[in-house]
């Protein structure tokens, strides 16, 4: 890994998106549907699973 910079910047946003949701589902306790709760959760997989800053290698 020669980019450290992106590796923290891509782990920093995971981190700040899992906190994020964290706070909603506990402002909205039962209020929202497992549906939406998979939905979210599925975005956090999709940037862990995304590596930062792949645009500037063509």
């Amino acid at each position: 890994m020669t980019d450290l910079w992106g590796f923290l910047l891509q782990t920093l946003t995971a981190s700040g998106t899992a906190a994020v949701l964290l706070v909603v589902k506990a402002m909205f306790r039962d209020k929202l549907f497992p549906r939406w709760q998979f939905a979210a959760w599925g975005v956090l997989a999709l940037i862990l699973l995304l590596p930062a800053g792949r645009g500037d290698m063509c």
